[in-house]
């Protein structure tokens, strides 16, 4: 058995215990949930192992598919397709997650920001940046962010200027009318 530990949880019991068949099925056929079996000839074998898998689909057919919970075997019919020889002793290990997580809401525009804070700063036009007021020039890189990004999370000014000082290699070049003052 490839990749699946010795600590799964029997396939009757999970169904019984944890979810529903039918959402268990759901969760078997899109890859969500890694499960492991012994075939007839006696070979052990995963989900994950990178062995032939039953043909895509098959979970979701109660009625061609019946899995005794009792004794954790599940057998395709002969009569229907997909036919598939019975799995013996399937174990399924829930905390598999096959999907990676999609990250919420929008992305942020922070680096890009930075980059384009750090690229003016070094730039030919740093003089005129200098002499305008740092809230002006914060301003700029707002209004730049929704313009350059409009898929990413607008920033104010304010939360601008707190990534900038954070930020060593532009701390490095800031310029000295815009440091605070310390009291």
């Amino acid at each position: 058995m490839a990749k699946a530990a010795a600590e799964g949880i029997p396939l009757g019991d999970y169904i019984k215990f944890h979810a529903p068949e039918p959402f268990v099925r759901g969760q078997l056929d899109r890859g969500e949930l890694r499960y492991a079996w012994t075939e007839i000839n006696g070979n052990k074998r995963a989900s994950d192992d990178g062995g032939p898998l039953p043909a895509r689909g098959w979970w979701p057919r109660p009625i061609f598919t019946p899995i005794d919970r009792e004794t954790s075997e599940v057998r395709g019919n002969a009569q229907f397709a997909p036919f598939f020889p019975p799995m013996f002793f399937v174990r399924v290990y829930p905390n598999h997650a096959s999907r990676k997580a999609r990250p919420r809401g929008r992305p942020s525009g922070a680096p890009s920001v930075l980059a384009e804070a750090l690229a003016r700063l070094q730039g030919k036009d740093r003089a005129n940046i200098e002499r305008r007021r740092l809230g002006h020039f914060l301003e700029e890189l707002s209004i730049w962010l929704a313009k350059e990004d409009p898929n990413a999370r607008p920033m104010r000014p304010k939360t601008i200027g707190d990534h900038l000082r954070k930020d060593e290699e532009i701390q490095a070049i800031w310029p000295k009318t815009w440091r605070r003052r310390r009291r």
